[in-house]
This record gives structure tokens, sequence and C-alpha cells, in this order.
């Protein structure tokens, strides 16, 4: 759909179509059509406004439509009318003025801007993807509908109208009944259908049969009866057109798929067997346009295979096959694989594309490159192996089980395959086509081939297949003057506007032209010049001679020119020549002697003149006399030479000897001998020396600007100084104050050897003894590495030049052991190093740790440590090795002493107020209120969440832990903190925290935390501490939250703790009477309400619930409508610990209670609150989902429906 964006490579053959336009300042002059020339088509290709592939193949199947065309130019000029007049039918002229540029303009590419225009797209349609018969039948519409009135209004009918007919047959009477629709194309499933032919037989010989629900209303049995329905073609016309019904929409996966099946269509085609009678008409058609999708169901590129059929064009034989294109143009860097549900239907595919033998290797390579998966997953299980399949289907596939190739039956060759394929090797293009091959194109936008009538089967199947085809009636003729005449029906107006435009197109072009052959030509004066060392150099603010010339004269015309402009013959010398010279730098020299007094046939431009490049006028007595190199081979080389501190640049021919060049160095650097010549390999120290004894030209070992030493010693001694590396090594030791210092060391040297010239170091600079155990250890960024093994190399310690290393105190290690920093606890700052073996037990492990840091006895346990030193996990079995625990060389671990914990461990935070709960400052039920909601507050400046300050007290402990022992760890804390310590632990009363909100009381002290079911490797508790005069809790007490309901205040009163004993009963008339007795009031005149937080409604406790059973009677079911007590502990009321109960005293005349009377303003404000910012999260959300498109959709387009937009001419 986006022109040559998807193509991977340009044939040959369409390069002469596929030009770049020439630029000229701001305008663009377009390239010529290729009239004439070798590989020109003379067709011209259409440029792709962005997407609009769709419309490019469409025109030009149209445009080598002859019918159609003749009929397009038979439009007159003045029934069309002029742009400006009211009946102005824009489309049709466009249409005109496209297909008379196509046939006349000298252009290579014409553009399709104006026609577009004329349909009004001016909303970027030409960026947006289509479909081409949807663009076919809008086409054809808006041009009726633009010729209403005028003498060609029935052309589109005429040429592309037919007539189907609707037919069921009563079985009865025998009664048909009929219903005639018209059609400008024939649209034809693919899907289940082999060929057009099977595709054609089902729509239109093939009947369904009208029985039981779908019997049909025969008006003359005037009754329900039994039908036969099918459809039948009454009237084709002369251009018949065929949709392929390649895109379908898959129920299954609710998404649109492309049907990539095997299809095939007949070059010719007879349809009087469709009809439902016998017609005078020519029903045999001929194939004359195909028109190509590649890609998938959501996007792709259209090109078209057009015949000729006026021979308009030049055709030639193609070289080769024509390319198709097998990359799917997708934005998503995803490979779309065809779908297969039978393998006869996957192996058709593939060997009727091959049409030749494969072997079987080949043969299960391409299915996975066309199915993304291979035979065994997809096709084994079921239909054995490949091979095996093969050899069971002998009608449709000849296999050679002997050398293992295969074919398919229906390509007709049984010949020997290894014979078959040397003839197919051996055999010309001539040979490969025929005759009815002649001018057939491939038209792809820009580019024009020629194409070979068999190139259609390769469209057959797969992801780029055939999607229309058009087709012609063989008795259509054309005149005889049609054929090859550009000019043929084009109307004069046309013709004279086109020519105007070539005209013009001629004098840019030849201006432009003009332009481009101007070359700029330097000439450099020998005056300005000088010689050094036999070359040509510049002197001081040098100058050169610019002339303007036309590349296309001859080279010695333009001699004589710009000699005649040069300075004197006496100032320039009488026997002077022409030379081609390169600047390079400040140097100038010779390629080539021009003017040798013979007579040249070349062209300026054949000299090779650029920037760089210009000519000289020189005595040829003078270049003898100084010896001045002429040539590519002798062009100057600058090279430095470096001795000692001496450092000079010579100019050197570069086809100079390399045995000269010593006795050359020594003479301008004055160095004795003997003298070895090197240069530096790379960005390393390793040297190459010069191989001074060969007789090969210089440049075969340099390049131009190369330093080359000059040294007394030879390649062994100098690699052997330039192989050391230097480390930087800096101490860590307390003791001695040592600043950074460098060692050169040779990479095959041990690390022991290094440290003991380490050592040797600081006993010599700072006194340092020879008992002192230390160990060389990595530096990098300021952090500390591993430590080196003593018993390998540098190289193998993988040092490098520059590396940095510390000194530590320690026993160095060799690669069997391993050094291992610990701490004694996490509070340490002391780190302590041991070295161990490799295969030491941690419980070994962890008992050298104890005797190097002299701790005292008992039980220790270590933990792992992060790369940022935090404690990471415990090392629960002491067995095990240090490799087993994946414990290595350097690594940090923590010893701590005591037991491990356990590994079920759940790390439990207590909270809780200091001051006793009976102390606190009661809360009102706003406060309450937005406490509970946490991010929700009622208004900025009015109430903002206040939680009190609470203490915290953590530990970790195992699951089987019970309540009971965590209060008793728990008590000493308490005591601490509170100024009143707790008498017992049964004033400890522990609750979970959902949140922010205090919820499940924890009232049975042996039950374990495993019983309670907490999870997660964190919890978090609150402790209440309870006033002495209060009881514990029981397990069948529920510990409420009383609030008194002020309607007046439209607020509650104060929180009241209420504990309710559900032992006997937790009916919400239990409930009820409870709640009477504490506050002193009767049962009857209380109203209670359950506060719901989740949805900030109060929902009435009411004492019965009604329950709709389905009761069984006699065989049948009756649901019957029970009255229960309500069960709070039960749905839908559910009630637990912490929840607020709200409650009215009504007197016996009150009105009925509501769940709208225990509402208050503070939860109306809230829950709006809550909708607000609920509603802008899903607004937010939406903000970035939009952008946000699924996997299988990503970053496609939104589809919009195509239109064209039409005047109205009825009037």
């Amino acid at each position: 759909m986006f022109g040559d964006m998807f193509d991977d490579e340009v044939d040959v053959n369409a390069a002469s179509n596929d030009q770049i336009t020439i630029k000229s300042g701001k305008e663009s002059i377009p390239k010529p059509r290729c009239m004439g020339q070798v590989g020109g088509t003379n067709i011209v290709g259409i440029i792709n406004q962005g997407a609009t592939c769709f419309l490019n193949s469409l025109i030009q199947t149209l445009f080598f439509t002859p019918e159609l065309r003749d009929a397009v130019f038979s439009l007159a000029k003045e029934e069309l009318g002029s742009r400006g007049d009211v009946n102005y039918r824009i489309i049709p002229s466009q249409l005109q003025l496209l297909f008379a540029n196509m046939l006349l303009l000298d252009q290579a590419n014409v553009s399709t801007t104006d026609l577009t225009d004329s349909f009004g797209w001016k909303n970027r349609e030409d960026f947006c993807q289509h479909d081409v018969q949807e663009l076919n039948r809008i086409l054809f519409s808006a041009l009726e509908d633009s010729l209403v009135g005028l003498t060609g209004a029935s052309m589109i009918s005429d040429l592309y109208r037919g007539t189907i007919v609707n037919q069921i047959r009563c079985t009865e009477c025998g009664n048909v009944s009929e219903r005639e629709e018209n059609f400008l194309d024939l649209t034809v499933a693919v899907a289940g259908y082999s060929s057009l032919a099977d595709s054609l037989t089902d729509s239109y010989l093939n009947t369904e049969d009208l029985t039981g629900k779908n019997q049909y209303l025969c008006s003359h049995c005037d009754k329900l009866v039994d039908g036969e329905k099918g459809a039948k073609l009454r009237d084709l016309p002369p251009l018949l057109t065929f949709c392929l019904l390649r895109l379908t929409f898959d129920i299954q996966t609710m998404q649109r798929k492309k049907e990539t099946s095997y299809y095939t269509f007949p070059q010719e085609i007879s349809m009087g067997a469709y009809m439902d009678a016998e017609s005078e008409k020519c029903l045999d058609y001929e194939l004359f346009s195909v028109v190509v999708h590649r890609g998938g169901a959501h996007g792709g590129h259209y090109h078209a295979l057009i015949k000729d059929i006026d021979e308009l064009g030049h055709w030639t034989k193609p070289n080769g096959k024509l390319e198709t294109s097998e990359k799917v143009p997708s934005r998503k860097a995803e490979k779309e694989y065809l779908q297969f549900e039978s393998p006869t239907d996957l192996l058709d595919h593939i060997l009727l594309s091959e049409r030749d033998w494969v072997s079987t290797d080949y043969l299960s390579q391409r299915i996975v490159q066309e199915t993304g998966v291979s035979w065994n997953k997809r096709f084994k299980k079921r239909y054995q192996s490949l091979a095996r399949f093969l050899s069971n289907h002998p009608d449709r596939y000849l296999f050679d089980e002997a050398c293992k190739k295969v074919k398919s039956c229906f390509i007709g060759d049984t010949a020997d395959p290894d014979k078959r394929i040397s003839e197919v090797a051996n055999c010309s293009p001539e040979t490969l086509s025929t005759e009815t091959d002649a001018h057939w194109f491939s038209l792809d936008d820009r580019k024009v081939r020629p194409a070979n009538k068999s190139d259609i089967e390769k469209y057959f199947g797969g992801k780029e297949c055939a999607y229309m085809l058009y087709y012609r009636q063989k008795s259509l003729t054309r005149p005889a003057d049609a054929k090859g005449n550009v000019y043929h029906h084009v109307p004069e107006h046309l013709v004279a506007t086109v020519s105007d435009i070539n005209s013009s197109m001629r004098s840019l072009r030849e201006s432009e032209e003009q332009r481009l052959n101007t070359m700029a030509v330097k000439v450099f004066l020998p005056t300005e010049y000088t010689f050094r060392n036999g070359f040509i150099t510049c002197k001081a603010g040098h100058k050169y001679m610019e002339f303007l010339l036309d590349q296309r004269k001859m080279l010695d015309e333009c001699l004589d020119e710009m000699f005649h402009q040069l300075p004197t013959e006496e100032v320039l010398g009488r026997d002077s020549d022409w030379y081609l010279v390169k600047q390079i730098n400040d140097v100038i020299h010779l390629l080539e002697k021009l003017s040798d007094g013979s007579p040249s046939a070349r062209s300026l431009s054949s000299i090779g003149l650029n920037s760089d490049r210009g000519l000289l006028l020189l005595s040829q007595r003078l270049i003898d006399k100084q010896q001045v190199p002429c040539g590519l081979d002798d062009q100057p080389y600058r090279l430095t030479f470096v001795y000692e501190l001496v450092e000079k640049e010579l100019l050197l021919a570069k086809s100079l000897s390399l045995q000269e060049l010593p006795a050359l160095a020594m003479s301008e650097i004055q160095a004795e001998p003997p003298i070895y010549l090197y240069t530096y390999i790379g960005k390393s120290k390793q040297i190459h020396e010069l191989p001074t004894h060969e007789n090969t030209p210089l440049h075969k070992h340099l390049q131009d600007s190369t330093v080359v030493k000059i040294s007394h010693r030879n390649i062994q001694e100098s690699n052997a100084a330039c192989q050391k590396i230097k480390l930087f090594v800096e101490g860590m030791i307390e003791e001695i104050n040592m600043e950074k210092c460098s060692f050169h060391v040779d990479p095959s040297d041990s690390v022991s050897s290094f440290a003991e010239d380490v050592q040797k170091f600081l006993t010599d600079q700072y006194k340092v003894s020879h008992n002192l155990s230390f160990r060389l250890r990595r530096s990098c960024n300021n952090t500390h590495g591993l430590p080196l093994f003593t018993d390998r190399t540098i190289e193998e310690s993988h040092l490098s030049d520059g590396d940095h290393l510390l000194i530590e105190k320690g026993i160095p290690a060799t690669s069997s052991q391993m050094v291992l920093y610990y701490h004694e606890n996490v509070a340490s700052t002391i780190t302590y190093s041991i070295v161990c073996r490799c295969t030491q037990t941690i419980s070994q492990c962890i008992q050298q740790m104890v005797e190097n840091a002299a701790l005292s006895g008992g039980e220790y346990y270590i933990t792992t440590l992060d790369w940022i030193g935090e404690p990471l996990s415990v090392v629960y079995n002491t067995n095990q090795s240090l490799a087993k625990a994946k414990i290595k060389h350097g690594d940090g671990v923590l010893l701590i002493e005591g037991l491990p914990p356990p590994k079920d461990a759940v790390v439990i935070t207590v909270k809780w107020q200091p001051q006793n709960r009976s102390n606190g400052v009661c809360i009102s039920y706003a406060q309450w209120l937005v406490n509970l909601m946490g991010d929700l507050t009622l208004e900025d400046s009015e109430i903002q969440p206040c939680h009190p300050m609470y203490s915290c007290w953590s530990t970790k402990v195992s699951r089987k832990t019970s309540i009971e022992e965590i209060k008793c760890q728990l008590k000493p804390a308490i005591d601490a903190e509170s100024a009143h310590p707790v008498e017992s632990v049964n004033q400890i009363q522990l609750r979970s925290i959902t949140g922010t909100h205090p919820s499940t009381i924890y009232k049975v002290d042996s039950k374990t935390l495993e019983q309670y079911k907490v999870r997660g490797a964190t919890s978090t508790f609150l402790a209440e501490i309870l006033s002495p005069e209060e009881d514990v809790l029981r397990q069948d007490d529920i510990l409420l939250l009383l609030r008194k309901r002020d309607r007046m205040a439209d607020d509650y009163g104060v929180e009241e703790r209420f504990k309710w004993d559900t032992s006997n009963s937790s009916t919400a008339a239990h409930l009820r009477r409870a709640i009477a007795a504490h506050l002193e009031c009767s049962a009857s005149h209380l109203h209670l309400a359950l506060f719901v937080p989740e949805c900030l409604e109060w929902r009435i406790i009411s004492d019965t619930i009604s329950s709709i059973t389905s009761r069984s009677k006699r065989g049948r079911s009756r649901p019957t409508t029970k009255t229960l007590a309500t069960n709070l502990k039960k749905a839908p009321y559910q009630i637990e610990d912490g929840d607020l109960v709200g409650y009215i005293i009504a007197s016996e005349d009150c009105e009925a209670i509501t769940e709208d009377m225990f509402q208050t303003s503070a939860e109306q404000r809230l829950k709006q609150i809550g909708l607000d910012k609920k509603r802008k999260r899903r607004k937010e959300k939406a903000n970035e989902d939009e952008w946000l498109i699924p996997s299988n959709d990503q970053n496609r387009r939104q589809e919009k429906a195509i239109s064209i937009q039409v005047g109205n001419f009825t009037n």
C-alpha cells in the first residue's frame, strides 16, 4: 500500500521508469520516458502519493482497457465544460487528462494528484489504506453520476453492467419466482474452493434445497412448500470483472484474516454454462488484467499484471523470472504466516509454485517458512511422516524414495528428477516463454517491467496473490489504426495541451542539462609553485585560474580555448605541455600528459576532473630535469621518521622500493647503522618491523602519513619491551601511608612473582617487614573487586594495561581456595576475612570464622548479603559445601550469634499507643470517616486524615508461634514505653490491620498465626491496651462500635465499644435485645443499621429475611418463599469485629425508619469525591490507552470509509 517502501531490490528492467527527478534549484524536472532505449517500455508509471497503490493499480487497468479508454476520450469537451462552470464535470475531465498524459506526456511517471483532488480527498485519504474493489465500485458510481445528461452517460453500464437472476422453483407446481439484480463485478468465494470454475459452479449451477423450517410461500400454491433456490447469469457485459473474496472475518478469533490458499483461474473462460438461457452474445472471455495484493488482512500493497492490447508499449522478453516479493509490508516487525487446514492444500501450494522436482529437506524448510511450524508438529500425529504421506498419495505427488525428491502430478512432467533439473538449468530464457507472453507488463506504481503470461500463475496463492481479475470478450476487436497508435481517439485539445507541456519540459531539460554539464576546471600556473625532493610544491599564497567549460566538448578544443586565455607565451615557455594533476595537500602531482601532439577524440568529461584535480601547463624539459614522477603509482607519500629526539617529514613516491628506504632514512636523519624500521599496528603497543630486505613498493606496507620509527634494536627486543603492561598499586594497610605507584610487568608472569616485587618495593621504600602477609585485590571505580589467586598469571587474571590493584592484609589465596569477608553482626563496622577451601562445609566455615574473630563459644549461623551489603537469605543447611550454597570467591556474609530463624518465619510489626486507650481523645464521626477512607477528604480545608502516633515493635517469629507467646515478647516493649506498666498479658489485645483500619481481633491466645491464616512474609498488628475493668474477649464475642444517629445535627454521637456475646445466638433480634439492654431502652423502639464502608452506605438490620426455595410436588418443581431469622454472621451482613452499628431510638408514632435516615451529608460528599476521583482516573487511563493498541493490532491505522464527492447534475 505504501509504494516502494517494502521493496528490497529494484529490477534492472524497471530502472528506466523508476528514475529520480532532476532537481533545478527549487523546481523538480521529471525524467523523460525511455523511448527506444534498451530495456525501455515506453509505458509510464504512476507516482504513489503515500498509500495510493490501490488507486494506481485500478487506473492502470482502466487505462489499458481500450474500450473504456476510447469511451472516456469520446466525451466532448463542450459537454464536460471547463473549470469555473457551474456544471463542470471535473472527474471525467481529469480522467481524460490523466489518460492523455499516460499516452503522450514525455515523462517517466505521472501523478494522480489532480484526479484525487477532483474526488474531494482533502483529509489525507491518499495516506489511508483502502480496498481496490471498493474503489472500483465507488469510482464507477461517481462517473455515472458525473455523466448524467451527457451522450456518454451509459458508458459504464454498456461496458461493465451485467444481470444476475435469483430463482426459487416450487417442487410441487414447478412455478419459478425470479428477482433480477445488476452488477458491475462478480464477487466469488475463495475459502473452500480450489479454482474459479469451482466457485462459479457452486454459485450459479448448484441449488439450495428449501425444506423444513426454510420452506417458502409459493404464490401459485398459496402455501409453504419445498423449493430449490439458485442463481443464474442472465446478461453479461463486454468487460467482466471478478473480485476474489480473499479477506474474510474469522468468527472464532473475531478478527479479519486473509485467505492465502491456492486458487487457480484460467487465461480464457467460457461463461455459457452459467447462463439461465442461451445468448447470442459472445460468452468467451480472455484475461487481460490481474490486480495482485501482497500483505495481510490489515494492510499491504497492490500492483497489477496487465496485457497491452493495443501494443502501446515496447515489450521485450524478460531476462529472468518476475520477482515476487515475499516480504509482507507490515508496520510491525512480525511475519504473517499462511493458514492451511489440509496438508494437501499446503503441499500443492508449495510444489505448484516450485514447478519442478524438490528434495524433501527443501520441502520441510518451505513448510516452516510458509506456516511458521514444522510438519512433525502440525501434521505428523494425524497424517504420519512427510515421506509416508507423499508415498500414500501417488495420485497427487510423484515421490522418488531413492533420491528423496518429490513433484506435483499436476505439473505434467514425469521425467527423472535429476535429468529434469539438469535440463531446466541448461535451457535458455528464450525457451521458457512463448509468443503468447507478448505485451504483458508488471505495473507497480513507478516500476514498469515486461512480464511473461505465465507469471500470473505465481499469484494463485500465498501472501502475494491475485485479488481482482479483469476479462474481456474475445469477440471485441480493435481498429487497425489503434495498434501502436498513441494518438488514437485522443481529443485534439488534449493533444495540444500535452504538447505544450512537453515543449516547456524540453526547454527546462535543455537548460538544466546545460547547467549540469558545465564544469569548473582549475588551471595551475607553474610560476606559483616550486620543486622539492622531485615533487611540485605550492608557494605561499599560491593561486590558480578557473574556467567554466562544457564537459561534453572535445578535450583538444577545451585546451586550445584555455591556452588563449592564459598569460603570454614568454611567461609559460614555448615547449609547455598540458598535464592532468592532483592536488594532495601542498603537493601538485602529475597524473597524465594530455597534449602529446596527436589528435585526441576524448571529451573533457572523460579525463576524470573533480574538486581536487586540475590542469597544469608545464615544460617537459623542466620535468625531466627535476625528475618529477608522473602517474597514479608514483603519488607522493608523506612519511614521518622518528629517531630518538629527531622527527623529520619526507615526501616519497609510493612506488619507492622498501630496500631503498633504510639508506634514504640514514641520509636524511643521519643515523648510524645498523638500523631497523618499524611501525605501530592499530592502537596497541605491538610493533611491526618493515621487511626492508624485500624489493616491494612502499604502498604495499605503509599508508600515507605513517610514522616510521628508527631503532637499533631488532623486532624481538622491541616486542619484549612493548609487551609489558603498567599496573597501578595502592595500599589499604593503616600502618603504611603508601601512595599510588606503578609497576611494569610481563603478562606471562605469575601473581606470586608480582607480589614478591611489590613486597620488595614495600621493604625498600617503606621499611615494611618481610613477614607482612598481604594479598592483591582488584579496584575499579572506587569499588573493591576480587582478590587475585597467586597461582595464576597476570594474563589469566584478566589484568590489562592501566588496571588498579589494592594491597590488603590477609593470607593470599590459590585457585582452589576462596576469600570470604564477614561481619560479626549487622551493626558491626569491622570486616574480617578468612581463606578457606572451596570444598569446606558451611559448619566448618562458621567455626573458622568464630576462631578468626576470637568470638566466644555458642551457636552461630550465617546470612548471605546482596550487592549493597544488605542481609539476603539465611543458610540453613550447614552440611553442604560453599559451592553448593552458591557462595563464591570474594563474597561477603553476615555471622550472627544464636539459632537461625525458622524457615517459615514471618516478620510481624506491632503498633500501639503509648497511652491507655481509655485516656484517648474521642474523635467525631466525620473524622472517623475520613480516617477510614484514607485518601479521601471532605474538603481540602475542612478535615484531613488524622491518625494517632504509634510506637512500633518488630520481630521475626515462626508461623507456629501462638498469640500468647507474641504477647509475652511484646509486654516488655510496651512497659518500657508506657507510664503505667501492663499488669498482665491479658490486658493486651491484638488485632489485624486491613489498610489503615483495625479489623479481626485475635481472641484465642492458644491459637497460632498459622491457624489464624496469617500469610505473607510480613504482617502488621495493632495492640490495644485494655483497662483492668474491661473483660477479655472470648472466641464467640464480637466487638462492635455503636454510634447514635442525631438527625437534628446531621451527625452521629460519641463512639461506644460494645461486646456482643454470640455463643447462644447471632440473630438480628438477639443483637437488638442486647444493645437495648445496654442502652436501657425498649427493643421495639430501637432501630439498627450496619455501616458498609465499601459503598459508604447504611444497611437496615432487619429481624427476618426472605428465602426462596424450590420444592418438588408430584414431579413438579415449585418455588416457595420462606421467612427466616436473620443470621448476622452470614450474608448479606457478615458482621465482624470493629464494624460500626448506628441506632435510632424512635417513638411508637414515628414514621417508618429507612436507610436514608441513617445517611448523613458527610457520607454523600465523600461518595461524590470518590466518584469524581474514579472518573478522573478513568479519563486519564483512557487518554493513555488511546495510544496503546493490542499487540496483534499494534501501530494499525484507524480505518476510514472511502468516498468520492460528485456534484448534482440531475437538473
